[in-house]
């Protein structure tokens, strides 16, 4: 995706949730500590957490953007 805002291109991680599951307050809640704990890191090996999005499905996750194919790719 594009930052229109920041003019750079992010990756986009949506959190799908069902709100009918009773675990899943806790386990946004576990998502949001671990999104701030991640946005704290400063390291060339580690993607930077840009932003929390709250949206009507779930969270949003932006991302730094790392071109060259997936990470399953990079493993190979």
């Amino acid at each position: 995706a594009d930052d229109l805002y920041l003019e750079r291109p992010v990756a986009l991680k949506v959190i799908r949730v069902d709100p009918a599951d009773p675990a899943a307050s806790g386990q946004l809640d576990a998502l949001r500590v671990e999104a701030r704990r991640l946005a704290a890191v400063e390291h060339p090996n580690v993607v930077r957490v840009y932003a929390w999005i709250d949206a009507a499905g779930g969270p949003v996750l932006a991302l730094q953007y790392v071109p060259g194919g997936s990470f399953a790719d990079r493993l190979k």
